[in-house]
């Protein structure tokens, strides 16, 4: 394997990995924020709150792992290119 080659993939796998946790996070605060109609005033403590939010990530990853890809490649040659 080149040096090049070596260089894009590190610099390919850091950049998803960190854009997959943001656009993970921001998308489990967006369902968050849209299911809580349906947690405000039901007396709920934070555990089920918690709970609901881990069952509900798989369900996400499908939604979230194309994006990532999308914008860490597009960052990535981007780098490249400017550099």
């Amino acid at each position: 394997m080149r040096i090049i080659d070596k260089y894009l993939l590190k610099s390919y796998l850091i950049r998803l990995i960190s854009v997959f946790g943001i656009c993970l996070f921001i998308f489990i605060i967006q369902t968050f924020w849209l299911f809580i109609d349906e947690f405000a005033g039901k007396g709920l403590d934070s555990e089920t709150i918690f709970k609901f939010l881990v069952y509900y990530t798989p369900k996400l990853i499908p939604l979230v792992f194309p994006l990532s890809v999308l914008l860490s490649s597009i960052m990535t040659y981007g780098t490249v290119a400017e550099n």
